[in-house]
């Protein structure tokens, strides 16, 4: 499978035109085996992409916004990272951000970063969300390409 097809940069930045924000998107394969199969969900593990560029473009300024996703291939694990250039996490929020039904000052439902959450564990992951030193926010998750410490429980 050829990763980048999974969440292709063009629909990165398809959304990111949309909001005219300026957009980068970064593949490394940094595997020993880059011909070994990838074992995942690709319809969940695109929702939980959907909804982090959905939360950071819902955030950016008017002007001058930017998104940066980046997908790294490890030997057993791809890693996702969406940032962008907004005002970032309170502090109070961070411990909070994953916990079901918690809305921060611009919050909708309270489920989409605890969805993710599930999704990523799910794939035998994590996720887990900070500030950027040069301000805005970063969210990151993993899941196993393996799918030998997933969780197997349908959705």
């Amino acid at each position: 499978m050829n990763l980048p097809t999974v969440w292709t940069r063009w629909e990165v930045r398809y959304m990111c035109a949309a909001h005219r924000t300026e957009c980068d998107f970064r593949y490394e394969d940094l595997s020993p085996d880059a011909s070994s199969d990838v074992y995942m969900d690709v319809q969940r593990v695109g929702q939980v992409l959907d909804n982090l560029i959905s939360n950071s473009l819902r955030y950016l300024p008017g002007t001058g916004g930017w998104l940066g996703v980046c997908v790294k291939r490890q030997a057993k694990y791809l890693e996702f990272e969406v940032c962008d250039n907004g005002p970032g996490f309170k502090a109070g929020e961070l411990p909070r951000l994953f916990d079901k039904f918690y809305k921060g000052d611009k919050g909708q439902s309270g489920l989409g970063l605890y969805t993710a959450k599930v999704i990523a564990e799910k794939h035998g992951g994590s996720i887990h969300a900070m500030n950027r030193q040069e301000g805005g926010a970063c969210v990151a998750f993993t899941v196993r390409m393996d799918a030998s410490e997933a969780n197997h429980v349908d959705f």
